[in-house]
């Protein structure tokens, strides 16, 4: 048998730009010596939140159907190291939405059938942009929690594991929107249970729990409890046994669109611009047709014939080139796009979805076509050919006047996405979802895109992102801001205004995310620094918020160890590290790392004055 010590390590790309300084904004949520209680047990969740439960309206079903029907990836699994997939029994998830912010906790169960201890690698898909804060790894009823620790530390750790002989688990990021962990031991004839949390920006009307690409699960609940515009908390429950999810679980976004605790405020606003109209008359579409979109690669290219029939109707004239890309490209429509019909779409849906996607190869087969736009259907994970680097030039040299990017599936690159949409042609092009529908996604092809539309807050000495790079009319955007003084909150989004009341939440949360922000500011100065000295300082400020506010960067990584010898020997105090988030009975707890205490956030009786209070379970 391999020895039970393990190592840990993920490393995280970064956000973007400037911090005013190294100090997290005022509103933290500082509350008197909480009374310790006992830690929960990992049990089957209770509907414990007390209150009236909230539906999915039709609307919001109905404007989001791809998203929640059809095939997909699986969001998460466990596979031994023989390639064996293993049994999914439980899924227990449990969230917070607080206005623009949510919090997911997962506790994920599976079994190990045979009579030996075997080990696996885990991989799960995240929401795009949400921020991974917690893996732990239950083992003979001790926990194995990940810390984030400077990326350097994980990385000397990690060799010195290697040079002991001893066998490190890893836990990565992977390519775009995924994380795998190496999870070992898996008990024999028995189950491995694992943990996971992440917060996200509630950019959207509704909170996604993905599900949709699971197999037949012995059990899943699902628990979400949403902070009303008044401050009364709700929760929408799912139940489900011996079920193959077929949808994601959807939840209304709160009503709150902004939300504070202290002087920080974190607020949704839409963008409001005029709808410059940049109607699509002469396009290449580039289909994706690689191995990573075997997966509803049908149901993907009879929504791509959807999206180009509702092109047509707002360019009755528009010629079309339709091309399917992997290791190549291949041509297998020339014509209008009226003329793409059912049976013209056959030779793309009957391309077997195989081999590595080399998007550099298809820029460059595009430039020879000379057509004014360029839409590439794709998930952005470009796996041979050309680097990441080299593809913006690419773009520009395919000589169109824009370049969109369509995202399928729910592993994607969207930073890869972007950049190719900015990459410098006349016109900035825009990053859209298929799974909104085709004809959402033909209307935002049809639009303008705006570049540097800037965003600040009135009143404010500090805010949040402070521009967008590229915007249409109806995007959403979170801010976050420090205010002189509590009261509304006023956004200035391009020319136009939007005034809210922050309804008043307790800390813990909004503060986490108000760090990652900050750290999101760093990084971006980081990124336009030259300077070696300035550049090696912005790192360390970035690396230092990281560790301190447990808010993963580029300059962190998340490290594990089975005993607290190890992490003596590593320098690592434990007993001064962050608190853990974690979803109790009542909403967001913390959970010291010096024992098993935790602080409840209440959400019953918050008024202005009392965000800074706790209510101990």
């Amino acid at each position: 048998m391999r020895p039970s010590s393990w190592l840990c390590v993920l490393g995280l790309l970064g956000c973007n730009t400037p911090l005013p300084s190294e100090t997290l904004p005022a509103g933290s949520g500082t509350a008197a010596a909480p009374t310790a209680i006992t830690a929960p047990t990992a049990q089957p969740i209770a509907p414990t939140f007390a209150s009236a439960r909230v539906g999915v309206p039709p609307s919001l079903v109905s404007s989001t159907a791809l998203i929640a029907t059809g095939p997909a990836e699986p969001p998460f699994s466990l596979t031994t190291s023989d390639g064996a997939g293993l049994e999914l029994t439980r899924v227990q998830a449990k969230a917070v939405l607080e206005g623009p912010i949510a919090f997911t906790e997962l506790h994920l169960y599976f079994r190990n059938p045979e009579p030996r201890i075997r080990e696996g690698r885990f991989a799960v898909t995240l929401p795009d942009e949400a921020a991974l804060s917690r893996f732990a790894m239950e083992n003979e009823g001790q926990w194995m929690e990940a810390e984030v620790v400077p990326k350097m530390l994980a990385r000397r750790a990690y060799e010195d594991f290697l040079h002991r002989r001893q066998d490190p688990a890893l836990l990565e990021k992977a390519d775009g929107n995924e994380f795998s962990a190496r999870v070992f031991p898996i008990p024999a004839n028995g189950e491995k249970h694992l943990v996971l949390s992440y917060s996200q920006e509630l950019r959207e009307d509704h909170y996604a729990l993905p599900l949709r690409g699971l197999p037949r699960t012995g059990l899943v609940e699902a628990q979400v409890l949403v902070l009303d515009a008044k401050g009364a908390a709700h929760t929408q429950a799912l139940s489900q046994r011996n079920w193959k999810p077929d949808r994601d679980f959807l939840v209304p976004t709160s009503a709150a669109t902004a939300v504070a605790a202290g002087d920080l405020v974190a607020l949704r606003a839409q963008v409001e611009l005029p709808a410059a109209v940049d109607l699509v008359s002469d396009a290449t579409i580039l289909v994706d047709s690689s191995a990573s979109r075997a997966l509803g690669y049908r149901e993907q290219v009879a929504a791509v014939r959807e999206m180009i029939a509702a092109l047509a109707v707002h360019s009755p004239e528009l010629t079309i080139e339709v091309a399917a890309f992997d290791q190549e490209t291949v041509s297998l429509y020339q014509g209008k796009a009226t003329g793409f019909s059912e049976a013209a779409a056959r030779p793309l849906a009957a391309r077997p979805p195989l081999g590595a996607s080399d998007l550099g190869q298809a820029l460059a087969w595009a430039k020879s076509k000379a057509r004014k736009r360029v839409i590439v259907v794709t998930d952005g994970m470009s796996t041979a050919g050309a680097s990441a680097e080299s593809l913006p030039a690419l773009v520009r040299a395919v000589g169109a006047q824009r370049l969109d990017v369509v995202l399928v599936g729910g592993l994607r690159d969207t930073a890869l996405a972007a950049t190719l949409t900015q990459a410098g042609l006349p016109r900035a092009g825009a990053v859209l979802e298929l799974s909104r529908g085709p004809a959402e996604a033909a209307r935002r092809l049809s639009l303008a895109t705006q570049t540097q539309v800037p965003i600040s807050v009135v009143g404010a000495s500090w805010s949040w992102p402070t521009h967008l790079a590229a915007a249409q009319p109806g995007d959403r955007v979170v801010v976050f801001a420090r205010l002189a003084k509590p009261g509304p909150v006023t956004l200035q989004l391009g020319s136009a205004r939007v005034t809210a009341t922050p309804q008043p939440v307790a800390g813990p949360l909004l503060t986490r995310a108000g760090a990652r922000a900050l750290i999101a500011e760093l990084e971006a100065k980081v990124a336009a620094e030259s300077d070696r000295d300035r550049k090696a300082k912005l790192r360390a400020q970035v690396s230092e918020l990281s560790v301190k506010h447990r808010v993963l960067s580029s300059e962190t990584a998340m490290l594990v160890l089975e005993s607290e010898a190890d992490y003596d020997r590593y320098g690592i105090p434990r007993n001064s590290l962050s608190d853990v988030l974690v979803v109790g009975p009542r909403g967001i707890q913390l959970q010291h790392r010096g024992g098993p205490v935790l602080m409840a956030v209440s959400y019953t009786h918050l008024r202005a004055h009392e965000t800074d209070s706790y209510l101990v379970c």
